[in-house]
């Protein structure tokens, strides 16, 4: 990401499987989004000549509904709007810049947390919906060959909600929402 390429991580699979734990984690454990920003911010902080811009968006999706999760109520940097189609309806949502580890991981959780969780038939507490965690870098070479060279990488964390046998959920907001995560 920091050398200009865009990777994208996709968890699939069946309600219940780990999908979220893989990227996000658990409060005792590290998932890839903590390991990555952990790394990125190494690997910046180690970097000769270049200058890095590192700038997060968290959203999730459902019933082809976006919803932005970073919440910039105490965030003191610098952030903006930017917007993204789904289908034929325009969504907005918030970009903040983080320059530490300590200033991203405390937006990323928080907007973790504030992601759509519901009852399922295999747990109490499964995601009801897509969500997508964008960690973009922004990279110019000052290394003093009077070139400035800049290139851009993404790294896109996607933790689709699980699919699951509808009328198998206890409750019928579930077996709805159930319904709609199988067809989006």
């Amino acid at each position: 990401v920091l050398c200009g390429f865009s990777e994208p991580i996709f968890a699939y699979g069946q309600t219940s499987s780990g999908k979220t734990h893989t990227i996000f984690g658990s409060d005792q454990e590290a998932g890839l989004m903590q390991e990555f920003v952990h790394a990125l911010f190494q690997a910046k902080e180690q970097s000769r000549g270049s200058r890095h811009l590192v700038e997060l968006s968290t959203f999730e999706v459902l019933n082809d509904t976006l919803t932005d999760l970073v919440n910039l109520d105490d965030f003191e940097g610098y952030c903006w709007d930017e917007e993204l189609y789904l289908k034929t309806r325009k969504h907005s949502f918030s970009v903040a810049v983080v320059e530490t580890v300590d200033q991203a991981l405390p937006l990323l959780q928080a907007a973790v947390r504030a992601r759509r969780v519901g009852t399922s038939s295999l747990n109490l507490r499964s995601s009801r919906s897509h969500c997508i965690v964008r960690l973009t870098v922004k990279t110019v070479d000052e290394s003093g060959t009077g070139d400035k060279a800049g290139f851009v990488g993404t790294l896109t964390l996607v933790d689709l909600a699980g699919s699951e046998k509808e009328f198998l959920n206890p409750t019928a907001e579930g077996r709805s929402t159930a319904r709609v995560l199988n067809m989006s």
